[in-house]
C-alpha cells in the first residue's frame, strides 16, 4: 500500500510513494487534486524499496494513515497553512519585490537572504526560510502555502526552501543548500531547471556566490557566509 492521507481540522493532504523497478515515484498534494509528483532514481530496486520504507515511516510518524484508494467524487478541500507558516510566507511576499539594501544592518548576509527570498516570492516562487526539519517536512509546508495561494487564484510556479538541518550548517558558516522544484504539470523537470537558474540569478543579485551544476540531481548552495 503506497497511498497515505492526513486529515485534521481543515488540512486534507495525501502522499503516495510507488515503486517502478529502480524508480520511486512520489506524489503529494491536497485530497481531490492530482497534486505534484517527483521521480527518484536509485542504483538498485532494493535501494528504492529502502527509501520508500524510510519515507513511509516519516509520514506515519506525522500522522498520515494508509488508504486503499481515493473515494470517487471526493472534492478538493481548502488547505490552510499553520499560523507559523502563513506568517512566514506573508512576511516574505513583499509587494513590488525586495528593497535594495541600504543600511549596515540590511547589508548583513541574512538580511540579504531574506530580501532574495522576498524577491522570489514576488516571482511566484514560494520561498520559505528554515522550513521544517527535513526535505519532506519542508515540502509539506511549502505545498500548503502554494495550495492556499492557488485557492486564492494565485497559482505559484515553483517552491524553494532550506530546512532546519540546513540552517544548523548555515549557523556554522557553511552556507545553505536550497531545495527547489517546479509545480508545472508538463515538463516539470525542465521547468525546475529553469527555476533553478532564476534562483541562482536572484542570489547573485543579492550579493551571494551560489554554486550549482545546473541539474536536478543537486541542490543549490548559497556559498559560505557569516550567519549574522
Amino acid at each position: 500500500m503506497s497511498r497515505y492521507e492526513f486529515i485534521e481540522g481543515t488540512s486534507r493532504k495525501f502522499w503516495d510513494a510507488s515503486l517502478r523497478g529502480k524508480q520511486l515515484v512520489v506524489r503529494w498534494g491536497r485530497i481531490g487534486t492530482e497534486g505534484q509528483s517527483k521521480v527518484f532514481e536509485f542504483p538498485t530496486a532494493a535501494a528504492a524499496r529502502d527509501k520508500q520504507s524510510s519515507l513511509i515511516r516519516e509520514k506515519t510518524a506525522k500522522g498520515y494513515g494508509p488508504v486503499k484508494s481515493m473515494p470517487a467524487g471526493r472534492k478538493p478541500s481548502l488547505v490552510r497553512p499553520t499560523r507559523r507558516i502563513a506568517k512566514a510566507a506573508a512576511a516574505k511576499v513583499a509587494p513590488g519585490g525586495a528593497r535594495s539594501p541600504s543600511s549596515d544592518k540590511e547589508q548583513r548576509p541574512r538580511a540579504r537572504l531574506r530580501a532574495a527570498f522576498a524577491a522570489l516570492n514576488a516571482m511566484r516562487i514560494v520561498a520559505i526560510e528554515n522550513c521544517g526539519y527535513t526535505q519532506s517536512d519542508g515540502w509539506d509546508d511549502v505545498n500548503e502555502v502554494a495550495g492556499r495561494l492557488a485557492d486564492a487564484g494565485k497559482r505559484q510556479r515553483a517552491g524553494v526552501f532550506y530546512h532546519g538541518q540546513d540552517a544548523a550548517r548555515g549557523r556554522r558558516g557553511e552556507g545553505l543548500f536550497l531545495t527547489f522544484g517546479s509545480y508545472a504539470k508538463r515538463n516539470a523537470d525542465a521547468d525546475s531547471v529553469a527555476v533553478g537558474h532564476i534562483i541562482v540569478d536572484v542570489l547573485k543579485a543579492h550579493g551571494f556566490h551560489p554554486k550549482w551544476d545546473g541539474t536536478l540531481a543537486t541542490r543549490i548552495h548559497t556559498g559560505r557566509f557569516d550567519w549574522k
